[in-house]
């Protein structure tokens, strides 16, 4: 399930990361002596303004998905219902299909959405053309509808109740289950047999459904403060939470609960708990990711818009294995690629996990709502509607857009060219030359 959503709006450009990316073995810990500094030098008069290639009004649908639409080059946006193609670097429009919506699918030939009226949509990717077209829905989509493609699969969860099974090549339903509720819910993956999904039964607690792929029927169903990690070793990974207190009674708790959900059975096992608190009532957890032996948490108060990085060493409870990173600043991002970013005041500053070194990438005199690293580029956007490209590796200003807005989806780079979304919005800029 979807983290809480915070006021600094801040994405990644992903959720999770298990591969180990920051060079750590088991039972190794980071030196916290005064790390090694790097500081850009910033004149926000002196940087490069980027003229824009292109830009298209857009409906902001699928702002936050963690993967825009994008393939060889070509992007799909939607707006007032009609889907367009268009080229990346040119802005070229290759073609536009009306009644359409945005594609949440985008394979190689083809790409697949679901209407509000409730019909699933297949197109040739090239052209345009209609492959197929069939009712995923008996009535309109009023509270929306997910697909996600799985081994040839086309799942479909539609939020007002059930789940559906497509051939991706020709459209036919394999199933449907009308039970499943499905409102705020998610589709993960297949483990064998088995299709993991999630909803929300109160917009406060979740609970997780195992489905038989091949026919739809519910083989179990757990409930509770769950949200999904992600997945090691066939399980399912999940972090649980304190139910929030009406009152002001105090809970006692930890700051990080993790345990394995067993996709076959639905139990759940393997508690790991990090770091006791004496009140976890109004805590919220922002952020959760498991790199190597290490699982990171960015956790702040409901009522506060501070929130703290810290790492933990799995399976090893003791109180001298946890690390905050909380003398940095607020946390934006990461860790992505071994680097975690914060932010003191308006001052960005981005720490290696390995050898905590650190890069200042000076002060923008304003503070930042997104920060998303793609490759050598960092990208951060500031309350004042600026969005900086930067080198990642100095922290460098190597260009600005004066995008005028303050609310950023995910940003995509496809043969050099920036596309920056926004919920009114889409803006195509040239990536500087130093960063390809």
């Amino acid at each position: 399930m979807a983290s809480p959503t915070t006021a600094l709006k801040l994405l990644l450009a992903s959720a999770l990361l298990i591969p180990s990316a920051i060079g750590l073995q088991p039972g190794s810990s980071l030196a916290l002596a005064e790390p090694e500094i790097h500081t850009a030098a910033v004149n926000p008069n002196q940087q490069a303004t980027l003229p824009l290639l292109w830009q298209a009004n857009t409906d902001g649908a699928g702002l936050y998905y963690e993967q825009r639409p994008v393939h060889n080059g070509t992007v799909f946006y939607v707006k007032h219902n009609k889907l367009y193609a268009r080229e990346a670097a040119s802005g070229t429009i290759n073609w536009s299909y009306a009644k359409g919506a945005f594609p949440e699918i985008v394979t190689n030939n083809s790409v697949l959405f679901v209407t509000g009226g409730g019909d699933l949509v297949k197109l040739d990717a090239k052209t345009g053309k209609e492959i197929w077209k069939v009712k995923a829905a008996a009535r309109p989509l009023e509270l929306g509808g997910r697909i996600k493609l799985l081994d040839g699969t086309v799942y479909f969860a539609n939020e007002s109740g059930g789940m559906a099974a497509f051939d991706a090549v020709t459209g036919k339903r394999l199933w449907e289950n009308k039970a499943v509720p499905m409102y705020a819910g998610s589709i993960y993956r297949k483990y064998g047999g088995v299709l993991v999904v999630s909803s929300t039964v109160n917009n406060i607690r979740s609970q997780f459904f195992g489905l038989n792929a091949s026919t739809g029927k519910v083989l179990w169903r757990t409930e509770g403060m769950y949200s999904f990690v992600g997945s090691q070793n066939g399980q399912v990974i999940i972090r649980e939470s304190a139910e929030p207190s009406a009152t002001l009674t105090k809970i006692p708790g930890y700051l990080l609960t993790l345990a394995v959900l067993d996709p076959a059975t639905g139990k759940i096992t393997k508690p790991e708990n990090y770091q006791p608190l004496p009140d976890v009532s109004r805590m919220a957890a922002r952020y959760t990711s498991l790199q190597g032996p290490y699982a990171y948490t960015a956790d702040g108060l409901l009522e506060e818009n501070n929130v703290y990085l810290t790492r933990f060493a799995r399976g090893q409870f003791n109180a001298d294995t946890a690390h905050s990173y909380k003398r940095f600043g607020n946390w934006l991002a990461g860790p992505i690629q071994g680097i975690a970013y914060f932010q003191q005041g308006t001052e960005i500053t981005a720490v290696n996990l390995a050898n905590n070194s650190s890069v200042r990438f000076g002060d923008s005199g304003s503070k930042a709502v997104t920060l998303q690293r793609i490759g050598k580029a960092v990208f951060i956007g500031d309350e004042n509607g600026m969005l900086s490209i930067m080198d990642a590796a100095t922290g460098t200003t190597l260009g600005r857009i004066a995008t005028g807005i303050s609310s950023y989806g995910t940003i995509t780079v496809t043969n050099g060219t920036v596309l920056i979304p926004s919920e009114t919005k889409l803006m195509a800029v040239k990536l500087p030359e130093k960063l390809l």
